[in-house]
């Protein structure tokens, strides 16, 4: 059985807690589909979600400041299921697995690695690196 993230990190606690895993999972399969239907090889459709993410939250940027990694977070989760809002500490949880170099700022090849990990089962709800 997969580990899942607590329930006090979604809004509404233990009455939204199923809700919230399956949330989890539908996001999971969101990135996993989008990342299927892109041309080119596992890396360059990875790296063309990446660019997208970019051009989409935030264009000419470097890197990914935790306001703009908010704002990617919440609206993807709002994609999967408007209902949903997510909480502040399961926010600083997921920006505590895509910032890799602790420097407080998401880079493009961290957010790579995260949606690789993420889309091929190899990080989990829960996982902390």
């Amino acid at each position: 059985m997969l580990p899942k993230y607590p329930a006090e990190y979604l809004v509404g606690g233990d009455e939204v807690y199923d809700e919230a895993k399956g949330t989890f999972f539908d996001i999971q399969a969101a990135l996993t589909a989008r990342r299927q239907m892109m041309e080119g090889n596992g890396e360059e459709a990875i790296a063309s979600m990446v660019n997208d993410i970019w051009d989409d939250t935030c264009p000419g940027k470097t890197e990914m400041n935790k306001d703009d990694c908010r704002e990617f977070l919440t609206a993807f989760v709002k994609k999967t299921d408007h209902r949903l809002q997510v909480s502040n500490a399961a926010f600083n949880q997921i920006f505590g697995i895509l910032d890799l170099d602790n420097n407080g700022s998401i880079d493009q090849g961290e957010m790579r690695n995260f949606i690789s990990k993420f889309t091929t089962g190899a990080l989990s709800a829960g996982d902390d690196e």
